[in-house]
């Protein structure tokens, strides 16, 4: 277990000791004093908070990444709510255990990335699926501000057309759709011609 805070050590250690068949082999107050303890113990699961003053959970998963046997991580905030939550994953955090979990979600949460799997709580998805949403709904936001000229250029700049070859196309000056494609950088601040095709490929407004 890797928790800065001693009692919240002593809380975990009385649940695992009489709820589940696991024991405790070892407790360190941060994830340096942890990786030491690793080559000295027999361990299966690392129990930690999220937040820990040394170092990332992240920089932490890619350390012990190299071990012959790789203890898996289980994520156990000691309050609040969990961030990163993707970033950690893909780094290779297991788990993760909302911080009002009770003792038998914990024990279960452990049994489960013991046996390899993922463990993601309830609450946590929800969080991860609201944070998705609203990068959603922030995206569809952007593409709302643009005029229907002004999606018409972006379509073309992204297919790889000039602004004279645009022009042309739509049987404008090529003055006024330079006006258009600054006026759409501008609504989605972005700077450079790669952003804006980039954009219109992820919204599905020009072929990949």
């Amino acid at each position: 277990m890797v928790y800065e805070c001693a009692i919240v050590r002593a809380g975990l250690k009385t649940v695992i000791d009489a709820e589940s068949t696991f024991e405790v082999v070892g407790e360190a107050r941060d994830l340096a004093a942890a990786a030491e303890q690793l080559g000295n113990v027999d361990c299966d699961v690392i129990i930690a908070d999220v937040t820990l003053p040394d170092m990332s959970m992240a920089r932490f998963a890619e350390r012990i990444a190299c071990m012959e046997k790789v203890p898996r991580i289980l994520v156990v905030p000691s309050h609040g709510r969990h961030h990163h939550v993707e970033e950690l994953l893909r780094a290779g955090v297991r788990g993760f255990l909302d911080a009002y979990a009770s003792s038998s979600d914990l024990t279960h949460a452990i049994e489960v990335v013991a046996d390899g799997r993922f463990f993601v709580s309830e609450s946590v998805t929800q969080s991860m699926m609201r944070g998705i949403a609203s990068s959603h709904a922030q995206e569809e936001s952007l593409l709302d501000k643009l005029s229907n000229r002004e999606r018409q250029t972006l379509a073309l700049v992204a297919e790889g057309l000039s602004s004279k070859e645009i022009a042309s196309q739509l049987g404008l000056s090529t003055r006024t759709i330079e006006t258009y494609r600054q006026a759409t950088m501008s609504k989605l601040q972005l700077h450079k011609t790669a952003d804006l095709v980039r954009f219109a490929i992820r919204e599905g407004l020009a072929a990949s």
